[in-house]
């Protein structure tokens, strides 16, 4: 019987792009692979019941915060000798927050380190601070990975490309999600109480800075000038909800924006939208643009955002956040598109942004037959 290869996952919090990459991945394991994982708090059932299904183990670290650092160490040295030593090591993070993991897998003699970057934000950091955070992490990194160019550049340096080989791994989707066909009008009316023939307009994505929400609200408040039928749906979690709130109450946006929290019906709420906002001041590579492509909803995107999330197939329009002026005329020509479903598939399987063959890429290079690739 052959043993499987095992990827070990590090990763801190549940919710996010991190988890969705690893589901994602998790989806495709045959008996030939497992994924364990390592994390800092409690995994959602979900997660845990994909992961365990296939075969694989979750260890749950103490917090050091608050169980101490000496029995933190211990317990993740207890999780290292459990693997064999050509386990691939597959850190979500990087920076100082890396050193933990990377110090006790050296110490148990683990041949393959590889760190992720899964965004393009700095955290802060700048100069002389920043450069040493990227050479730690390329110092660290037996192998690198990254989300998207963006991210390279952020996590590891302008010119990482130059030194190292990086492996760019697409944020994948499930097409299986996408290809059923819905009666917009019922979904409208049952997930946004719409009846009637309104634009529908669509941001997704954490209430927070980097997400730039308020801008949305700035451009609709413009919008309601020229044009009253219209929704704004806003789904997502975040410290700037009440922030939110308060400034669609200023503008008297009350009947034009919903606020739906944090929801898992993306692929249904994708569909039935018109047009998709993401004014973001930086992102890595968002999936959500791949998604909406998906669901062949229209896209406005900030132009600070990788060009990578544009399929090319004439869904997604860049435009600067310096001018509201520029999102409201693309929003008041309401674009449409006959894009084909079998050219949408091909051009999505083609770029590796399906589960099936951005995994395909992934066990590539777990078991060493490529090392780099570039989106």
């Amino acid at each position: 019987m052959t043993v499987p290869t095992r990827v070990l996952h590090i990763m801190s919090g549940f919710r996010g792009g991190i988890e969705a990459f690893i589901k994602n991945k998790a989806k495709e394991l045959s008996d030939d692979m497992v994924f364990d994982i390592i994390c800092l708090e409690e995994p959602p059932a979900d997660f845990k019941e994909l992961i365990e299904s296939k075969n694989g183990k979750i260890f749950y670290l103490l917090n050091p915060k608050v169980y101490g650092f000496n029995q933190f160490f211990k317990q993740l040295d207890k999780i290292f000798k459990v693997f064999p030593k050509d386990t691939l090591i597959h850190s979500h993070i990087a920076g100082y927050k890396c050193l933990p993991f990377y110090f006790v897998a050296k110490k148990n003699k683990m041949e393959r380190f590889v760190i992720h970057a899964h965004t393009s934000e700095a955290f802060g950091r700048h100069g002389v601070e920043l450069k040493i955070v990227q050479s730690l992490n390329r110092h660290m990194a037996d192998q690198m990975a990254s989300c998207g160019k963006k991210a390279t550049e952020t996590i590891f340096g302008v010119d990482t490309d130059k030194e190292k080989s990086v492996m760019h791994i697409p944020n994948s989707i499930d097409l299986d999600e996408y290809q059923n066909t819905v009666n917009k009008e019922k979904q409208k009316k049952e997930l946004l109480g719409v009846e009637d023939d309104r634009l529908i307009i669509g941001h997704i994505g954490r209430l927070r800075y980097l997400k730039n929400q308020p801008f949305i609200l700035d451009v609709l408040k413009e919008l309601k000038k020229h044009n009253n039928h219209f929704l704004c749906y806003i789904a997502g979690i975040g410290p700037l909800l009440e922030d939110l709130q308060q400034q669609v109450k200023a503008y008297n946006l009350e009947n034009h924006v919903k606020f739906l929290g944090f929801r898992t019906d993306i692929p249904e709420l994708l569909k039935i939208t018109d047009i998709f906002l993401l004014p973001s001041l930086n992102e890595g590579l968002p999936t959500v643009v791949i998604e909406a492509q998906a669901a062949k909803a229209f896209s406005i995107v900030s132009d600070t955002v990788t060009r990578e999330c544009d399929l090319e197939l004439g869904l997604v329009k860049f435009s600067s956040i310096e001018n509201v002026v520029e999102w409201l005329d693309i929003i008041k020509s309401e674009p449409t598109n006959d894009l084909s479903t079998k050219n949408l598939l091909d051009t999505i399987n083609r770029r590796h942004f399906s589960n099936e063959q951005s995994f395909n890429l992934y066990k590539q290079f777990v078991e060493k037959e490529i090392d780099t690739y570039n989106i």
